[in-house]
């Protein structure tokens, strides 16, 4: 079976995490052969698998996270005000969903 993109950036991933020193490919070798296991299913998910139909990209990502292999977004942020870039203006659709949810949470309308 060829590699899917998901796999390939996983490989990618891999391949500097290692180089760079946050994953020793013998001692992690387990986590790093269940994420690319994962990132197979994620590419062609099949029947075939039961053990792997609750993997959802969301818990791929969190998966990753926990290697050291998701970019530290906060960090990011900061760097981007360090170097003068505007922050996104808030109030996006995201924020307008968590603030109609509370609101209907506590029994008023939004």
């Amino acid at each position: 079976m060829a590699a899917g993109p998901i796999r390939k950036a996983v490989d990618k991933s891999v391949r500097a995490a290692v180089a760079d020193g946050r994953l020793d490919s013998e001692r992690h070798a387990a986590p790093i052969a269940m994420l690319r296991s994962m990132a197979d299913y994620l590419d062609v998910p099949s029947a075939d698998t039961p053990s792997f139909r609750y993997v959802t990209p969301a818990s791929f990502l969190a998966y990753c996270d926990r290697l050291g292999l998701a970019p530290d977004l906060n960090a990011a942020k900061a760097k981007a005000r360090a170097d003068g870039e505007a922050e996104a203006p808030k109030g996006g659709s995201m924020d307008t969903m968590r603030g109609k949810f509370r609101a209907y949470e506590g029994g008023k309308s939004a």
